[in-house]
């Protein structure tokens, strides 16, 4: 059988075999039987033709990446807006989509990655003038990283033999920025209206953007003064608990009735895809904040907060839904003003040792 339908999802299966190859099977990402049959037929057309012609996939990269974007939102990925935004821009560079994969190699990339750098990042303004930000070594990884996972996808589907690869940039050790709380209250004071709820949540759990955005009704019990973020929205693919603060519970009651499903939804009933644009970093600069803060380290705020409060690093693990202790004593350094009180745990046999050594030294 050349195609099949999937009975769970619907998505149409192919089935490939020629000259005694081994059979090519793989998912077409369409429901619709035409599209589907139209994929294998062109499939098995190049495959013949790589076999008895030795010519070489003729894969353009707007082929690739229709079909790695496919394959993700099926699986569930998590990052797939912010893979959109950067293949939006990597497609300009590759003549638009037009560019065969073939031809994509390491030289190519690696000069794909030093556009980006020079280009920096753009930032409009509301006077109509524009900044311009150097972009870190860590931004450039990660355009780096999604490239060679495309090309990797593209090596899976037995369009090329090997990935392109360069070399990783050093990447800083993570400095951690988050606001006092004076910041934070400046900061909520500046926001406009429908990001208040949202940034108060933020610092009253320490969740990611996108379980916040995200978050369902279904998802919260506020009688147990608990919500639940499940392991396929989750970044350590493993379910979360959320024990719900006083504030936490604050802000969920007052979205009570605005949607029946989402808990922060826009006026069309949607999640808010970029809670962090232009608005929020410009309710940060009014309120006296440093440029480079991002949504993120709201949950870095949280984190610090409960740290400097006493919440052992055992604890925050479980409360931020790390998998290990390594991930957490990024922050250890912030307890340092409480050590202190952790040395005086053993001061009590100390004056009796002195008191020993007194009287040894008058004897």
């Amino acid at each position: 059988m050349s195609i099949r339908k999937d009975p769970k999802t619907g998505v149409w299966q192919l089935d490939i075999s020629i000259d005694g190859r081994p059979r090519y099977q793989r998912s077409s990402f369409t429901t619709v039987k035409k599209e589907a049959q139209e994929m294998h037929d062109k499939i098995k057309t190049d495959i013949w033709r790589q076999v008895n012609l030795g010519e070489k996939p003729k894969y353009t990269w707007a082929e690739l990446i229709k079909q790695f974007l496919a394959e993700k939102e099926l699986n569930g990925k998590r990052s797939i807006e912010d893979d959109r935004d950067k293949l939006r821009w990597l497609n300009k560079h590759l003549d638009n989509g037009k560019m065969l994969v073939a031809d994509i190699d390491k030289t190519f990339v690696q000069s794909v990655l030093d556009i980006k750098r020079k280009e920096g990042n753009v930032r409009n303004l509301k006077d109509g003038t524009q900044t311009v930000k150097p972009l870190s070594n860590a931004t450039i990884n990660r355009y780096s990283a999604l490239i060679h996972s495309v090309m990797q996808f593209a090596v899976h589907k037995d369009w090329i033999t090997t990935a392109p690869t360069v070399k990783k940039l050093k990447e800083p050790k993570e400095k951690i920025s988050y606001l006092t709380q004076e910041q934070a209250a400046d900061l909520i004071y500046e926001l406009p209206e429908h990001l208040v709820p949202m940034v108060r949540f933020s610092l009253a759990t320490g969740l990611r953007q996108s379980n916040v955005t995200h978050l369902e009704w279904q998802n919260i019990n506020l009688d147990r003064k608990l919500a639940w973020v499940w392991s396929i929205n989750a970044k350590g693919k493993s379910d979360i608990t959320i024990p719900l603060s006083d504030e936490a519970i604050a802000v969920l009651k007052s979205r009570l009735g605005k949607h029946e499903k989402y808990v922060f939804a826009d006026e069309w009933g949607n999640p808010y895809l970029r809670p962090a644009g232009k608005s929020f970093y410009s309710a940060c600069k009014r309120a006296g904040i440093s440029e480079n803060f991002t949504w993120h380290d709201l949950r870095h705020t949280w984190a610090t907060w409960h740290v400097m409060s006493g919440t052992p690093l055992e604890v925050l693990m479980k409360l931020g839904g790390w998998k290990t202790l390594a991930m957490v004593l990024k922050y250890a350094h912030m307890a340092e003003s409480h050590l202190a009180n952790h040395a005086n745990n053993i001061s009590l046999p100390l004056p009796i040792a002195s008191n020993k050594l007194n009287l040894k030294a008058v004897a």
